[in-house]
This record gives structure tokens, C-alpha cells and sequence, in this order.
């Protein structure tokens, strides 16, 4: 579980719902986490933090904590975030975040290297409204929230 807001702490709760314990310090810089918007856990057993407030939009942690690396600074272009927002790990270690301002949907390797980006923000009906959450059924699916359009959609991965 993830502290939104300022505060940057993740709690790890048993498989029985009790606290085993809390990780994560709060600041701006690489390894630090605030704002968080969206966690994540892979195959592999990291952790994924997306942050509205630190350099990198999407930071990866060990299981204790240790920061191993980042990617996609808040800038322009791909594989980079206006406002990173949602995060979920597919089963083949595949990283979906989604990018609210743009709205957009970016895929990364566990490594931070872009595979693809997909989505935008505009006026057609193909069009996302602030894309928020994401979510997988572990399989083949992805659901996705838009807080603008006020829906959600499904779509199967190939």
C-alpha cells in the first residue's frame, strides 16, 4: 500500500492483512518517492512507484526498498511524463504507465526501455480523457480508467 501526497512510504502488509512494514523516503531525489500516484508489483518481485513529484516518473525498488532504478523524466516525448499516473506489471515483466495530462498509455521493459505508446489526448472519439488507473487480469487484458471521460476501457494485449 502507498502513501499518496507528500509523503512517500510504501506499507507492506501480510498475505493475513497485518503490517510487516513501511519503506520509502520522502523527497525529489532519484530512490526518493512523493506524490505517489501508482504501485506495482513484478514477476520478479520489485516494486514499481510511479511519482507526480520526483525527477523520474517511474522508480523501481527491491522488495526492501533498495532503489535499483528510474526512468521517464517529467518532460516532452516519449518514454518521458507530464504526469505519470497509473501502473501495472504484466505476467511477461512488461510495465504500463499511464500518463494522465497527455492522455496516453507508455509500455516499458522492467529496464525502462520504451516498447510502445499508445492512446492521446484530443477531441475524436478515439481520444483519451485523463487516463488515471490501470489495471490486468494477469493474462491477456488491461483496463483502463479515465477520470475525464468519466469510463473505462478493455483491452486484450497481442
Amino acid at each position: 500500500i502507498a502513501s499518496r501526497g507528500k509523503q512517500g512510504r510504501v506499507h507492506v502488509l501480510g498475505r493475513d492483512g497485518k503490517w510487516l512494514e513501511t519503506w520509502g523516503v520522502t523527497g525529489s531525489d532519484p530512490g526518493q518517492i512523493s506524490g505517489i500516484t501508482g504501485l506495482a508489483v513484478a514477476p520478479t518481485g520489485e516494486i514499481v512507484v510511479t511519482c507526480a513529484r520526483t525527477p523520474f516518473g517511474v522508480q523501481v525498488f527491491d522488495g526492501t526498498g533498495r532503489f535499483l532504478r528510474g526512468w521517464g523524466t517529467h518532460d516532452i516525448g516519449p518514454g518521458h511524463f507530464s504526469l505519470p499516473g497509473g501502473v501495472v506489471v504484466t505476467p511477461d515483466a512488461r510495465v504500463w504507465v499511464t500518463d494522465t495530462i497527455r492522455g496516453s498509455l507508455q509500455v516499458f521493459d522492467l529496464k525502462g526501455t520504451l516498447i510502445g505508446t499508445m492512446g492521446g489526448a484530443g477531441e475524436d472519439a478515439n481520444a483519451w480523457f485523463y487516463p488515471a488507473a490501470v489495471a490486468s487480469d494477469g493474462k491477456r487484458m488491461l483496463a483502463l480508467v479515465e477520470t475525464g471521460g468519466k469510463r473505462f476501457r478493455v483491452m486484450t494485449l497481442h
